[in-house]
């Protein structure tokens, strides 16, 4: 294998996939194989000569959608880039969180203090002995002002944030109520359109699918657009008048050819971003629960006899009553789009069905929907020839409830549900050995190692910015690389007592109710304190997670007295906040923050 010097960096994010957990055994491994097998396995039907690093303790930096995509790409929290709602604008001009004018942002280098992590890739002068990477952001993206009447210009957006390839509009996975955002089935299938420049009509399909399967065959017909799905067809249009670059059109484009060696080396290296809608689409199975099977196939493209009968049962803190927590989940709890799920009747059936327990299977379904895309972008990058220099970060942006504790979603807590993320970094096998830089050991064979150590997402800029060359030091970046991890170095072993720190800033709960949160989740313990921006009200979470994995037990629940361990982890949240400058600035925190007892009375 020879290795060029600097590498391709493929950073595949999904939307909205935890960690996985409360699977039976071995139904993940089973259902997953671009993951498991592709990707941590680095089986020979992907390509022999590739080993991988697997986090299983990592964590996104906060919640939501828009705030964990800013914190991604600045590698800081909220009170810093100011991303701190969904949708939310990241700044170009500043790479700080604002409402901005695109048609009047005129970008200069020297206005930005700390680039974000497009424009650093992108910069000509980011190493000043190789010319820039090309850098596209393909997918989900949920960063910028709504640009739909100018939906011409609109693919250029992310050549403000230091792209240097085109968009592919119009974004998905943005709505809870209209089925055009969604990221897969038959009727939209956004991620399909990111990957392919697939632009599906779902007339088309299920009458073509009618026709190839004999008369007998059941033919569902499309409803016609409701009132509520009015701009549906708006966003069908601009799809039908966009001819976008795809991930595909892009990877074709640096082909490696065996026409020219020389050529292939001075081709310019690139950065793709393949941010992909699911498993988000869950959302989909408590909006339109009312709908029977067939209606429900009208309007999502899914069908309920897909995932109905998955051998997924409820989680095992979904019985939690919530009365030692704090007092916005137990609200959550009874909300129609963020709490449980009860048992329906059928209208047309006559038969109970439950929600629920179809909200968690369809979710389950759909972590096989999108790994089965995944797998089709990596035998593209196999097809293309770019696998023996191309770097594979595969992560997802947040976690979902997915009805632990009673709760969908992933607002105003910070269960590990909503924490973990899956993070896998996959490379060509002896790219980080004691080799010369431009050869290796053609007969290394793959290798899979497990990393235990706390990781969060502001880490991914880091540790980019390491593998390609990029020196950082002049930026004041929160995270730090995990290269050392991929070289296995001494630096790189778990510390006793990791530690990372998880946010939450959106403005979400009702007057007086802590709705802010800032949390600090150890090897052994998690700690958080929820607060209204006044500071005024406070309430805490403390878990031992090595008794408690599942957060049952709140060892600082209401009218509990503080004792040394919930000062102990007060103390370290408050100086890792201070660290990570995530320190709220609407009040003092070290006079208002201080443990104490406290009642919902």
């Amino acid at each position: 294998m020879v290795r060029k010097q600097r590498p391709n960096i493929v950073l595949i994010i999904t939307d909205q996939e935890r960690a996985h957990k409360h699977w039976p055994k071995g139904w993940a491994e089973e259902n997953l194989s671009t993951h498991y097998d592709s990707l941590i396995g680095c089986n020979e039907k992907f390509n022999k000569n590739r080993s991988s690093v697997h986090f299983t303790h990592a964590f996104t930096a906060t919640t939501e959608c828009s705030p964990s995509r800013a914190s991604l790409l600045t590698s800081s929290y909220p009170t810093e880039h100011g991303v701190k709602t969904t949708p939310g604008h990241l700044d170009p001009r500043t790479d700080s969180g604002l409402g901005v004018d695109i048609d009047n942002t005129k970008v200069s280098s020297k206005t930005i203090d700390r680039p974000n992590l497009l424009r650093l890739m992108s910069s000509p002068t980011a190493n000043k002995q190789q010319s820039r990477y090309d850098v596209a952001w393909k997918g989900k993206w949920h960063l910028s002002p709504s640009s739909q009447k100018r939906v011409s210009r609109e693919g250029e957006i992310l050549k403000w944030y230091g792209a240097t390839s085109s968009w592919n509009p119009p974004d998905a996975g943005h709505s809870l109520w209209h089925s055009s955002t969604l990221g897969g089935g038959l009727k939209y299938n956004n991620d399909g359109r990111f990957l392919r420049g697939e632009k599906n009509k779902f007339d088309t399909l299920i009458k073509a699918a009618a026709a190839g399967s004999g008369a007998n065959s059941e033919v569902v017909e499309p409803l016609p657009v409701s009132d509520d799905d009015s701009d549906s067809s708006n966003e069908d249009a601009d799809i039908e008048a966009e001819e976008d670059e795809c991930i595909f059109n892009f990877l074709s484009k640096h082909r490696i050819s065996s026409v020219s060696e020389e050529e292939d080396e001075e081709r310019d290296s690139f950065f793709l971003i393949a941010s992909l809608v699911n498993p988000h689409d869950v959302w989909a199975s408590s909006c339109f629960s009312g709908l029977t099977d067939d209606e429900f196939f009208k309007k999502t493209g899914y069908h309920p006899r897909d995932f109905e009968n998955l051998p997924i049962e409820l989680p095992p803190n979904y019985k939690d009553d919530l009365s030692s927590k704090p007092l916005i989940q137990s609200i959550l709890s009874h909300h129609h789009v963020f709490g449980d799920l009860t048992t329906t009747v059928d209208k047309n059936e006559g038969k109970s069905q439950s929600d629920a327990l179809r909200y968690i299977r369809f979710y389950a379904h759909l972590h096989k929907e999108v790994d089965a895309e995944i797998g089709n972008l990596l035998k593209k990058l196999e097809e293309t020839g770019q696998m023996d220099n191309t770097i594979i970060i595969r992560m997802a942006d947040h976690g979902e409830n997915a009805l632990s504790h009673k709760l969908r979603e992933k607002r105003i807590q910070c269960y590990e549900e909503t924490m973990s993320i899956p993070l896998v970094i996959n490379y060509p096998t002896g790219w980080f050995d004691d080799c010369e830089a431009d050869g290796g050991d053609e007969n290394k064979t793959s290798s899979t190692r497990v990393v235990s150590s706390l990781v969060s997402s502001i880490d991914i800029l880091p540790t980019i910015a390491e593998l390609t060359g990029i020196d950082t030091t002049p930026f004041q970046y929160r995270g730090k690389s995990l290269v050392p991890f991929l070289r296995n170095d001494d630096t790189s072993k778990p510390l006793p007592e990791d530690e990372i720190l998880f946010t939450f800033d959106e403005p979400l709960a009702p007057p007086g109710i802590p709705g802010y949160v800032r949390c600090i989740r150890t090897t052994t313990y998690k700690y958080a304190v929820y607060f209204t921006l006044d500071g005024k009200v406070m309430e805490y979470e403390l878990y031992n997670l090595e008794v408690d994995p599942n957060e049952m037990n709140n060892l600082a629940a209401p009218n509990k007295v503080p004792d040394d361990c919930w000062f102990n982890y007060h103390e370290k949240l408050t100086k890792l906040m201070k660290k990570m400058r995530a320190v709220p600035l609407e009040f003092d925190w070290d006079k208002l923050s201080k443990p104490r007892m406290y009642s919902w009375n």
